[in-house]
Order: structure tokens, then C-alpha cells, then sequence
């Protein structure tokens, strides 16, 4: 993967199959995060369009993730993906979100390059030292 992967743990570290089914919820707050903050830079269509694609790709390892052609699945709420999500066990859940989380950035880095990617994506998710530095410099 193009990104430092120390920044890819931070992004899906988030999503913790020991929550049980709360990790359903993790799932669908890191695709607001990710949607939130590439939408203003790509515009809303094509961000909901890279993920849709990265869902399409993910396909064939994830079957029963097979929603990518629904109506507004890459919309929030997301309701279609969480519907998806919630038959699913804690672990395949992680698993799935992590290989579309994967493809997305995969195709961010295609299409804006890989630093401009890793400074929008430490900034949607910034690790717990940046975290504790951001509140220690505000205090």
C-alpha cells in the first residue's frame, strides 16, 4: 500500500472485533470520516464513486458484501452497508472493512497521489500521540 502502514493501523485499528456487534457501528463512522473529509477535495459523486468501486473490487473475497450496485450504498447513512455489516460476525467484518479501506485509499492514491492522500487521511484520523499533542497544545 502506498501509505505508510503505521497510518493504515490507525485508520482500521478503530475497528476492533472484541466490541461484538458495535463493530458495525466503528465500520460505518470510518466511511463518514473518510467521506467527510474527501468530499469537499473530490466532490461528493466521486467519492461515493470510489467507494462503490472499492466495494465492486472487494467483491470476490467478501461475497455476501455484494451491495456495491444498490441504491445509495455509498451515501451516508449507509444504510445498505450496515444492513450488510450486521449479519456478519465481528471478525469478518474487520476483515471486509479493512480490504475496501485498502482498495479506497488504493484508488486515492491513484488519483491525487499518495502525499496529498496520507496528509487528508492523518488529518481524518490522527493518531493517539497527535491526539494528546493537539490537546496539550490547546490547553
Amino acid at each position: 500500500m502506498p501509505i505508510p502502514s503505521e497510518l493504515f493501523e490507525t485508520i482500521t485499528g478503530r475497528l476492533d472485533p472484541a466490541r461484538g456487534p458495535a463493530v458495525v457501528d466503528d465500520a460505518i463512522g470510518l466511511w463518514h470520516a473518510m467521506m467527510n473529509k474527501f468530499r469537499p477535495l473530490l466532490g461528493p459523486l466521486s467519492t461515493e464513486l470510489l467507494l462503490v468501486r472499492a466495494l465492486e473490487l472487494s467483491e470476490a473475497q467478501f461475497p455476501w458484501l455484494g451491495c456495491a450496485h444498490e441504491r445509495n450504498v455509498a451515501l451516508p447513512p449507509f444504510d445498505t452497508l450496515r444492513s450488510r455489516l450486521t449479519q456478519r460476525t465481528p471478525q469478518e467484518i474487520v476483515d471486509a472493512n479493512r480490504a475496501v479501506c485498502t482498495l479506497f485509499i488504493s484508488q486515492l492514491v491513484e488519483l491525487i497521489g499518495p502525499r496529498l492522500t496520507e496528509r487528508f487521511l492523518r488529518s481524518a484520523f490522527p493518531d493517539n500521540q497527535q491526539k494528546g499533542n493537539q490537546l496539550g497544545e490547546s490547553a
